[in-house]
C-alpha cells in the first residue's frame, strides 16, 4: 500500500513559483442554480427585504449555486496559478454535471431515467405515472434528478483521478 502512495506522489514536481505543480484538484461547486428560477427548484436561496419601510423595492437575493460557482472559478484560477491541474464538475450557471440545464436534461432523459428507476424497483408504476404526468419541477428535481446528477458528479470526478476533491457549499 505504501508503494502505491509513493508512486502516486512521483508525478508531483513542485517548484518555488508553482508549489502545486503536478497536483490534480477537482472542484465541485454545489448546486446548479445560476438564477432565481433554478434556485427555487433546488430550494437553495435566500430572498429578503432589508428595510421594507425606507426602501420597499430593495431586495437582496442570495443564490447558493451562484455563490459556489463564483467561489470555484476564483479558486480554480488561484490553484492553476500555483501549478495545479484543476477540474470543475460544471463551469457555467444553470449547467449541471451533464453539461446541460435541468430543463434540457428533463426533455432528453427524464422518461428513460424514470423507466430505469421503475425497472430497478426504486419507484412504483404509480410514481412513474405521477412523475410523467403532473409532477412539479421541484418534485422531479428532488425525487429523480438530484441523485442522478450527484452520481454523475462522482463519476466525472473519479474519471479525472484527482489528488484532492473539494465540494463547495454555503449552508
Amino acid at each position: 500500500e505504501m508503494d502505491s502512495v509513493c508512486k502516486q506522489k512521483e508525478h508531483l514536481s513542485p517548484t518555488p513559483s508553482q508549489p502545486l505543480k503536478g497536483l490534480r484538484i477537482a472542484l465541485d461547486p454545489g448546486h446548479i442554480g445560476g438564477n432565481m428560477a433554478m434556485a427555487r427548484i433546488e430550494r437553495k436561496y435566500i430572498s429578503m427585504k432589508p428595510d421594507s419601510i425606507k426602501h420597499p423595492n430593495e431586495k437582496i437575493e442570495l443564490i447558493e449555486g451562484k455563490l459556489t460557482l463564483a467561489t470555484a472559478l476564483f479558486l480554480k484560477k488561484q490553484l492553476e496559478d500555483s501549478g495545479a491541474t484543476v477540474f470543475l464538475t460544471h463551469n457555467k450557471p444553470n449547467v449541471s454535471a451533464f453539461g446541460c440545464t435541468f430543463d434540457e436534461w428533463c426533455k432528453k432523459n427524464l422518461s428513460h431515467a424514470i423507466d430505469s428507476l421503475l425497472k430497478e424497483g426504486s419507484i412504483t408504476s404509480k410514481q412513474k405515472t405521477h412523475l410523467l404526468g403532473n409532477a412539479t419541477q421541484k418534485d422531479i428535481f428532488s425525487l429523480i434528478f438530484r441523485d442522478i446528477e450527484l452520481k454523475e458528479r462522482a463519476r466525472i470526478i473519479n474519471d479525472f483521478h484527482p489528488d484532492i476533491t473539494l465540494v463547495i457549499h454555503y449552508n
